[in-house]
């Protein structure tokens, strides 16, 4: 009774069909469970797993970044503090803090060119954490932002390309890149830029596509917040990416094109 429940089941899911093709009792096969595809179990070739194997390496890049921070941070000292531009206005931005601090109004009391976010983040740190708004102080935070944004460019490598050496280099290259930042001191750029490092870090990740995309969102709103300059290249940037991902129909093909012609323009016009 079980085999011919077997074999009515078999004819029915067509499993029943000898090596000739033919079907019937005299030539039932049993095949593989049809759940299970040994083809299919096999790992795919080039794909490496994220998990327990990545963890040594980021292991790794961790230790490894004791001696380049110490090195670095070095070097990103000496800089900092040897080094004054005639057109800094370094004192203009603390005294613009002292005055916010001291309950004046920006904007109205206080002429300022910067945008909201940064007068928050400022309060955050001079007024809630009562970091002294000193020179020093201020140099100090640059130095820390410079260092946290070179170890932000390693760890984007390492997640990416999954190479400590390459994350090495991409370090270094950052390390001397980032050395503008002497020019400006507690500028807006500071903040901006720890923003979109999480970000391009919390994209890396690629585990939370709708906690990205409100990331999206948020940081190009914080960025435009700070400095609308800034804030408009951050938004001409997350509206490319946005639009060459998005599905090709009529309307996107139409904002795509709008997109390159507007990215166009500036640089025929430069030129």
């Amino acid at each position: 009774m079980t085999r011919g429940f077997v074999r009515g089941v078999a004819s029915e899911k067509g499993w029943d069909r000898g090596t000739d093709g033919r079907t019937g009792p005299d030539n039932f096969a049993f095949r593989p469970f049809p759940l299970y595809n040994a083809e299919a179990a096999k790992p795919i070739e080039g794909f490496r797993p994220e998990g327990p194997a990545v963890r040594p390496r980021l292991l790794a890049f961790v230790v490894l970044q004791i001696p380049f921070l110490y090195l670095g941070g070095s070097f990103a000292y000496h800089y900092l503090f040897s080094s004054f531009l005639l057109h800094d206005d370094e004192g203009y931005l603390m005294m613009s803090v002292r005055y916010l601090l001291r309950g004046d109004r920006i904007y109205d009391d206080v002429p300022i060119l910067y945008g909201p976010a940064f007068f928050f983040c400022k309060w955050l740190v001079h007024g809630l954490l009562h970091v002294p708004l000193t020179y020093h102080a201020v140099r100090m935070q640059t130095l820390v932002v410079w260092l946290a944004s070179v170890f932000g460019v390693g760890l984007f490598v390492v997640l990416v390309a999954r190479s400590i050496a390459l994350a090495l280099a991409a370090q270094l290259v950052a390390l001397g890149a980032l050395a503008a930042l002497s020019n400006e001191p507690g500028h807006p750029q500071l903040v901006a830029l720890l923003v979109v490092l999480f970000l391009v870090l919390s994209v890396a990740q690629r585990r939370w596509p709708d906690l990205t995309m409100f990331l999206l969102g948020a940081v190009a709103a914080t960025v435009l917040c700070l400095k609308i300059n800034l804030g408009i290249f951050v938004l001409a940037a997350l509206g490319a990416a946005v639009l060459a991902k998005s599905r090709p129909t009529a309307v996107f093909l139409t904002l795509r094109a709008g997109a390159i012609l507007l990215l166009a323009v500036p640089a025929l016009a430069h030129r």
